[in-house]
């Protein structure tokens, strides 16, 4: 960790300024899209230089071997062609999300997270996954991340589209990393207050470790979502209660409530999907005004997240 968090600091006359320097990214999309035209000494250079990540690459669909015959079938693939042009017409470089990779990293240190030393690769493939981990590397696939309006996603529903855009990969680079050191892990009787704890965590980290983060950005809600949660909260939460959804076991019922989706079904077809999160960040807040000192590991920690006495020490109330 400390390799990609370092300091550069400059002192003035009455205050201190703190620039964090970016975490470099391994660029494999472009010389992928140019690895069939290449030659051998270049070939050879680009697999050197980056052997690791692109490894790792090539093993999420069970290649495991770094051959030029499987680089040069890659770089033949529909993906690369199709998604390659558009991704660099949005991502030109990669310094921008080196940067905000970097501020993630410092801030989940500043604020006691322990994420590994990984290395970390920016590709073009075909897969529904937007990211993924393969022993110490991640992948960040960039062609998932091209605008609402770009025409690969058009068959795709309105509420998956809306998060597809540059604006919303730091959330997403925060939310992976977070859940990845800290995954959830269900209780002898899991419930959905319980998941629904962990969502609202991730969702306080995701605020915590992304630069100038908004509540409607790490929910991936739009501005008419938040604006109809401030004017309902009270009766999306009479309804959890009322029907008894806050301690039902049914993992087919929690995942509609913190999953994606249109709406959240299980309280209304009116209510923004995932739901379940915005209701367990509001319990989160609710418990930090009680125990201010509580740490974000420890709120990421099963004692904490299933623990049934946590919404009672809260005091939440749906407001």
């Amino acid at each position: 960790m400390a390799g990609f968090l370092i300091l550069l600091l400059t002192v003035g006359q009455s205050c201190s300024k703190i620039d964090i320097a970016p975490t470099p990214i391994a660029n494999l999309y472009d010389p992928m899209s140019r690895y069939d035209s290449m030659g051998m000494a270049q070939r050879r250079e680009f697999i050197e230089k980056d052997s690791l990540c692109i490894g790792a690459m090539l093993k999420l669909y069970d290649i495991n071997e770094v051959s030029d015959t499987a680089l040069e079938a890659w770089s033949k693939s529909a993906a690369v062609r199709i998604f390659t042009p558009a991704v660099d017409s949005i991502f030109p470089d990669l310094s921008q999300l080196e940067v905000s990779l970097g501020n993630i990293l410092y801030n989940a240190e500043a604020n006691g997270l322990d994420f590994p030393t990984r290395k970390y690769a920016a590709v073009v493939w075909g897969s529904r996954k937007s990211m993924a981990f393969v022993d110490s590397v991640m992948l960040i696939a960039l062609n998932h991340y091209l605008g609402t309006d770009y025409p690969g996603y058009r068959s795709w529903p309105e509420y998956q589209r809306y998060e597809k855009t540059p604006e919303n990969l730091p959330y997403d680079l925060a939310e992976a990393l977070t859940a990845v050191a800290y995954p959830y892990v269900p209780g002898k009787d899991p419930t959905a207050l319980s998941r629904m704890l962990y969502e609202g965590a991730l969702m306080h980290a995701k605020i915590k470790l992304v630069p100038q983060a908004t509540l409607a950005g790490a929910m991936g809600y739009t501005a008419q979502q938040m604006d109809w949660f401030h004017a309902n909260m009270r009766s999306v939460w009479n309804r959890l209660v009322e029907n008894k959804l806050l301690y039902t076991s049914s993992a087919e019922t929690i995942d509609r409530l913190i999953g994606p989706a249109p709406s959240t079904t299980p309280i209304g077809q009116e209510v923004p999907g995932r739901a379940g999160r915005y209701i367990g960040y509001r319990i989160i807040c609710a418990y930090l005004e009680q125990n201010s000192k509580i740490t974000l590991a420890e709120l990421l920690s099963p004692d904490f997240y299933n623990n049934p006495s946590i919404l009672i020490e809260s005091a939440y109330s749906g407001d």
